[in-house]
């Protein structure tokens, strides 16, 4: 489970607002004072808050999310990665308000542009949980998803998305984020609109990580390049401050106040490292517990890591099994698989009925 009441009391920006319209909204144990419309214009802002997963604003008049907030986790983001299905749309949104997932916006247009569902909160992220309704389903709502040009959505935003996550595994510090996108321009004519849902200009992901007292943020043109500008890959040489995101004209028209309560997320700018360096520690890490059926394995409490191979002469061979949590893991739920010079890996190796 997700501390995700820990992101909700220090995320603390919202919507500027026309007519405001005070009332609480929780979500997860954090309550704030929202408005449902904005100086952008006059639709309905929803809030909309998955508990222990994310919450989220979503705008009717962009039939968009305007920003996703959610929390990475070290144990969480070890476990098992990855997997695709279908978009779905979210009830919660009025249905004149929702952006249909066989939309025309979606996919190459006529004009050589090219546009992805490209989700706020990453699938991958949240996939260790794969039960029936549970974080990795929720992303792909269609309340997870904007505009995102291809080549943009599918190399640099890709490899940002990866690189936050090996942060968390490599270095074992848990993250705040908030992913959202920007409209530059103030009015509806001056927006793309296609199929009724409007095409933001920029794509931006804030993280904080409290703990080291820093943080970052990316902005990147929603363009169809693979790096459009903004946007850095292996050394994220264009993250800038917090306070220079939040001075942005277009941010200070979508966003008021901080985007973060914690003054620790508003310090140094964080170190993200060298994606490389981190991708192959945070892969020794990840643990990938599979059934007999060779499927991912949901809600998995169990983690055990081989921290050790010695290699002797001829079938001389041994390998230290680590528990790295704090609880006891009964051996006898987990199996050993062995490959020989190569081959398959169809040999197996059961473990006595004992606590490690």
């Amino acid at each position: 489970q997700v501390t995700f009441q820990c992101l909700l009391k220090l995320l603390s920006f919202a919507m500027r607002v026309v007519l405001p319209v005070v009332g609480a909204i929780s979500c997860g144990g954090w309550t704030k004072d929202l408005a449902s419309t904005t100086s952008d214009g006059d639709a309905e802002l929803l809030f909309l808050c998955e508990e222990g997963v994310m919450a989220q604003s979503y705008s009717a008049r962009s039939r968009t999310p305007l920003w996703v907030a959610y929390e990475l986790d070290p144990e969480q983001q070890r476990r098992c990665q990855g997997g695709r299905k279908s978009f779905v749309s979210d009830r919660r949104i009025p249905s004149e308000a929702r952006a249909s997932a066989n939309a025309e916006v979606w996919g190459p247009q006529p004009n050589g542009d090219s546009w992805d569902r490209g989700h706020l909160a990453p699938s991958y992220s949240f996939s260790y949980d794969l039960s029936p309704g549970g974080a990795w389903e929720t992303t792909y709502l269609m309340s997870n998803v904007a505009p995102q040009a291809s080549r943009f959505n599918r190399y640099s935003w890709r490899l940002l998305e990866e690189h936050v996550s090996d942060f968390v595994v490599a270095r074992n510090q848990s993250v705040l984020v908030v992913t959202g996108v920007g409209f530059e321009e103030t009015d509806d004519a001056a927006r793309q609109v296609l199929d009724g849902v409007q095409i933001p200009s920029k794509w931006f992901k804030a993280v904080c990580a409290p703990e080291l007292s820093a943080s970052f943020v990316m902005v990147g043109d929603n363009v169809d390049q693979r790096t459009p500008s903004g946007m850095s890959t292996g050394v994220l040489t264009t993250a800038i401050p917090l306070t220079d995101f939040e001075a942005l004209e277009w941010a200070q028209r979508q966003f008021s106040g901080k985007m973060f309560a914690d003054d620790r997320c508003y310090g140094a700018l964080l170190d993200m490292g060298v994606f490389k360096d981190l991708d192959r520690v945070a892969d020794s890490l990840r643990i990938i517990p599979r059934t007999a059926s060779n499927e991912c394995l949901p809600g998995v409490d169990e983690v055990l890591v081989i921290s050790e191979y010695v290699e002797g002469a001829s079938y001389d061979k041994a390998i230290e099994i680590f528990n790295p949590t704090q609880a006891p893991v009964p051996l006898q739920h987990w199996t050993l698989r062995v490959a020989r010079n190569g081959g398959d890996w169809t040999g197996t190796v059961s473990f006595p009925s004992v606590d490690l």
